[in-house]
């Protein structure tokens, strides 16, 4: 009894094993043959983006694989608005560089780099000479060249 047991339970844990290694074989698939559409991370994307002065809009988001074999998320369409509805800037492309390494051996999702393609920005000098975000210089949001 105890013996069919555990031949059952190894038969599950096989298939199990060769059920995770068909799925992992298949996104690795996935991501060779062209960057995979992951909409659903958008939302979290824009939250995570924004802050209490901008709101973040992004059109789609896709996952591919780097040219240094990492991941890179495509973020298309960016858009960064003030609260108040005013573009600040528009992205036509962000790519986002993840460590492979740390989401591996730490579980943390990690930034390598941060790319922007043909950026389009509106920035604005005061009468007092300080650098803002928008086109009226009484409204834009403050910039600091250091």
């Amino acid at each position: 009894m105890v013996i069919r047991i555990s031949k059952i339970l190894a038969r599950l844990l096989a298939l199990l094993v060769a059920g995770a290694l068909v799925a992992l074989g298949f996104f690795a698939w996935l991501l060779l043959s062209g960057p995979v559409s992951v909409a659903w991370l958008t939302p979290y994307l824009e939250r995570e983006l924004g802050n209490e002065s901008t709101i973040v809009a992004i059109d789609d988001t896709r996952l591919r694989l780097g040219q240094d074999r990492s991941l890179d998320l495509l973020a298309l369409g960016v858009r960064v608005s003030g609260r108040d509805g005013r573009l600040l800037s528009e992205l036509p492309e962000v790519e986002i560089g993840l460590s492979t390494s740390a989401m591996l051996l730490d579980g943390a999702v990690a930034l390598r780099r941060i790319e922007a393609s043909a950026p389009s920005l509106v920035l604005t000098r005061r009468e007092d000479g300080s650098i803002g975000f928008g086109g009226d210089p009484e409204r834009a949001a403050r910039f600091d060249l250091g």
